[in-house]
């Protein structure tokens, strides 16, 4: 989860977060990239939830087999959260509109 209040919401839709990083963009520097797709492997992270990630974050996790496959955006507009999904990993996330909301609530 790479967003605020991370553990909560990753509870809020029934999982773990095993991230370093509870915001995507405290993540800049490409030590900061390896340690996060570091944590990302050992602990098998078939899932990112996140927002504001740049550029570099992205094609990093698009590099590493990671895809967005879902987006919201909060009712006021301020934010559009992504999840990222990569088809090679063995945990699984059906991860709807509503429970997106409620997570984003939950922050």
């Amino acid at each position: 989860m790479l967003v605020p209040f991370p553990d909560r919401i990753a509870h809020a839709v029934g999982s773990r977060n095993h991230l370093p990083y509870n915001d995507s963009t405290s993540i800049v520097t490409q030590e900061q990239v390896d340690r996060l797709l570091g944590a990302m492997a050992r602990h098998d992270v078939s899932f990112v939830f996140e927002h504001h990630a740049f550029l570099s974050l992205q094609i990093a996790l698009l590099r590493a087999g990671y895809q967005p496959v879902r987006q919201a955006r909060l009712p006021s507009g301020a934010d559009t959260f992504r999840v990222w999904t990569n088809p090679a990993g063995t945990a699984r996330l059906r991860c709807t509109g509503k429970q997106m909301q409620a997570a984003a609530d939950s922050g």
